[in-house]
């Protein structure tokens, strides 16, 4: 017998939801109905949630809506928001989710870049009374949720690592059009991943995420911030470089690219650990054919205006780093670079602390190992001795199984 889907997740019942709270013609639903229906599709029919999984699944895309409506009343009380000039922005993007976001902090930290925070992005529209105190709650609630997110992903940290007051991927904004790979990434999807990457036409879906960024830079010049050209980071901007342009006409383009085989490594890990959290679906096969549409289409369709690499960047960080700023017509003067010398110095004492936590781990789960095994062995067969309280369970846990 068939199980009818959570109302959230069926269109009827989500608009339902959101016309107690907000005005359904006000909300522009046309524009993205299409995207809607294609994403209540894939839920619905291929991502095979239970009735818990459902339920949040179901409240995250009613809480982007609801996003979604706050934004355009905002716009629609201050329509000067519209007229905020986004000039020349710098789109960053790879497919390497453990060197991009570090590549994407180390150019925040130029004085003439402004790179927008996880818990800014969360919170793209401000309550009217909004204060320091309201800012420093988003904070916290933020750094609460990227907490639990990464405390049930097992071995997230590892490959994207990142804080709330850290600058934030343009998913946060990109879901609230309901356009985010993430969305894949929680849930089993490839119809709606391939039609993500490769179908739907991406010219109306830019003018709105342009218009949350102007909504960004309004609150944040309202704070007495000087205007400075945004840097934009995300994997999607790759695939979609003429609806970029559409919106952006002078638009800057960066991509990160790495070795094939080590991508595919890490794209695996990351959409194996994202599909464990919240739809606990972990197939080979189904993994293998994600990676496999992501790197196909990054191969085909990616912009690559100004390309960098990955090992270079590595190991010549900052040769490689006065390269793209030179090549972006931007500052290195004295003091830019002795910010992002900094960073450098301390993200490489944070990766040697990292990694040796992992050696300490790794050296821990082998000697318990070790040490459950010669008790197995020297114990008669009749009356085995029992582990420690939950050591094997940590065990598969910490090797990922």
């Amino acid at each position: 017998m068939t199980t009818a889907p959570h109302p959230l997740l069926t269109e009827y019942g989500l608009l339902e939801a959101l016309s107690r709270h907000d005005d359904l013609d006000a909300l522009g639903l046309e524009s993205i109905r299409p995207t809607l229906r294609v994403l209540l599709a894939g839920i619905t029919r291929e991502a095979g949630l239970n009735a818990a999984r459902a339920e949040r699944a179901g409240q995250r895309i009613f809480r982007a809506l609801r996003r979604r409506a706050s934004i355009l009343r905002l716009v629609q009380t201050h329509p000067e928001i519209r007229e905020e000039p986004i000039d020349a922005p710098i789109f960053l993007s790879g497919l390497n989710f453990a060197a991009l976001p570090n590549l994407h902090t180390l150019l925040a930290a130029h004085p003439s870049l402004r790179a927008w925070s996880v818990w800014e992005m969360a919170n793209p529209v401000a309550p009217p009374e909004a204060d320091l105190k309201w800012s420093s709650l988003a904070l916290q609630a933020t750094d609460v949720l990227m907490k639990h997110l990464q405390q049930n992903t097992p071995g997230l940290q590892s490959l994207h690592a990142t804080t709330a007051d850290r600058p934030g991927a343009c998913h946060w904004l990109l879901q609230n059009c309901l356009v985010s790979p993430r969305m894949a990434f929680l849930w089993h999807m490839p119809r709606y991943l391939r039609w993500l990457m490769d179908e739907v036409d991406f010219t109306p879906t830019y003018p709105f995420f342009r218009l949350q960024l102007q909504a960004l830079q309004w609150r944040a010049r309202r704070r007495g911030e000087p205007r400075r050209t945004m840097l934009l980071c995300d994997v999607l901007h790759q695939f979609h470089p003429e609806a970029i342009r559409f919106a952006f006409p002078d638009a800057r383009f960066v991509l990160l690219q790495d070795d094939p085989e080590r991508t595919a490594n890490d794209l695996r890990s990351l959409c194996r650990r994202m599909h464990l959290f919240d739809s606990g679906r972990t197939a080979s096969l189904d993994i293998g054919a994600y990676v496999a549409q992501l790197m196909y289409s990054s191969e085909h369709r990616a912009e690559r205006q100004h390309v960098i690499d990955v090992r270079h960047l590595q190991q010549h960080p900052m040769p490689a780093l006065q390269a793209l700023l030179d090549t972006l017509a931007l500052p290195a003067d004295g003091g830019s670079m002795a910010n992002i010398r900094a960073w450098v110095v301390e993200h490489r004492r944070e990766a040697i602390r990292r990694q040796t936590l992992t050696d300490n781990n790794r050296v821990q789960r082998w000697t318990h190992t070790r040490r459950l095994s010669r008790i197995d062995r020297a114990t008669p067969a009749v009356s085995p001795t029992p582990s420690p309280p939950g050591g094997r369970t940590l065990y598969r846990a910490a090797k990922g199984g």
